[in-house]
C-alpha cells in the first residue's frame, strides 16, 4: 500500500499519464475482469497523490496496469506489466546494505531504495509465486527480475 506522498505532477503530466493508463487498460482487458475504467479514473482523480508513483513507474520505462481490486479497501492494484525488466530499473542491488558493500561495478541504486523513493511496494515472494501459478492475469504480466516486481495500490 502506498504511504503518504506530497509529490505532485503538473496538470499536463496527469492528463498524459491518464491517457497512457487508459489505453493500456483498454488494450489488456483480460487483466481487469469486472473493473471499469471510469471507476479507476474516478479513484485516481480523488487520490491524485498516487499518480506520482504511477508516473515514476512509467518514467523508468515500466508499464503499470490495473490487475485487481482489493475488496476490503476499495483500492485498485497496479502492477508493472512490462514484458521485460524496465531499462530504468536494471542492474540494481537488492538493498542499500548490498549497494554500500559493492566495491567494483557498483550499481547506481538498490531495489528497496528505489521502491521507497517511488512510494511503491515490491511483491512479496509468496504473492509473486502464487499469482504466477494461479492467475492468468499475472501470467499476462511477465515479470523477470526483482527490480521489476513492483506493486502499487491506489487507495
Amino acid at each position: 500500500m502506498l504511504k503518504g506522498n506530497n509529490k505532485k505532477l503538473l496538470a499536463e503530466q496527469i492528463d498524459d499519464l491518464q491517457k497512457i493508463l487508459k489505453v493500456r487498460f483498454e488494450k489488456n482487458t483480460s487483466r481487469q475482469k469486472g473493473i471499469e475504467w471510469a471507476k479507476v479514473q474516478l479513484r485516481l482523480e480523488t487520490h491524485s497523490e498516487k499518480l506520482w508513483s504511477l508516473n515514476e513507474i512509467e518514467r523508468t520505462v515500466g508499464e503499470p496496469d490495473v490487475v485487481g481490486l482489493d475488496q476490503a479497501t476499495g483500492e485498485f492494484i497496479f502492477i508493472d506489466c512490462s514484458p521485460k525488466s524496465p531499462a530504468g530499473r536494471r542492474s540494481l542491488c537488492y538493498d542499500p546494505e548490498a549497494l554500500a558493500s559493492r566495491k567494483a561495478n557498483k550499481p547506481k541504486h538498490s531495489v528497496l531504495g528505489m521502491a521507497k523513493e517511488m512510494v511503491i511496494e515490491l511483491l512479496k515472494d509468496e504473492e509473486y509465486r502464487c499469482d504466477l501459478k494461479n492467475s492468468s492475469i499475472y501470467n499476462d504480466c511477465k515479470r523477470q527480475t526483482l527490480s521489476h516486481h513492483l506493486v502499487k495500490r491506489n487507495g
